[in-house]
């Protein structure tokens, strides 16, 4: 029995055991998404860049978007303009590509 958050032998095991893995859940993600990213990784991509600095890469943009919604609106109270949505959007898909693609 562990005690004082010791962790038993069969939790220790588990952890050992434990594998990552990550499937498409929705027909979206499996036949539109993963065939975008894995050709995005494999084709648009150098070899010699490293997961880590793709993943800063993909800072880029919110953080323009961030100081521009900041620009526009420092108190955070006014309606934003349309381009900003837009570019609210842009922010996330350029994200959410960039994330799933530094792991292939």
């Amino acid at each position: 029995m562990a005690r004082n958050g010791d962790l038993t032998k069969k939790e220790l095991e588990n952890i050992k055991a434990f594998r990552y893995k990550t499937c498409g859940l929705t027909p979206l993600e499996i036949y539109v998404y993963e065939p975008f990213w894995n050709f995005l990784a494999n084709h648009c991509l150098p070899d010699w860049l490293a997961p880590n600095a793709l993943t800063l890469l993909g800072l880029i943009i919110p953080l323009i978007l961030l100081v521009t919604v900041c620009y526009i609106d420092p108190t955070l109270s006014q309606t934003l303009p349309h381009e900003v949505w837009f570019l609210a959007w842009l922010a996330q898909f350029w994200y959410q590509t960039i994330d799933a693609i530094d792991g292939k």
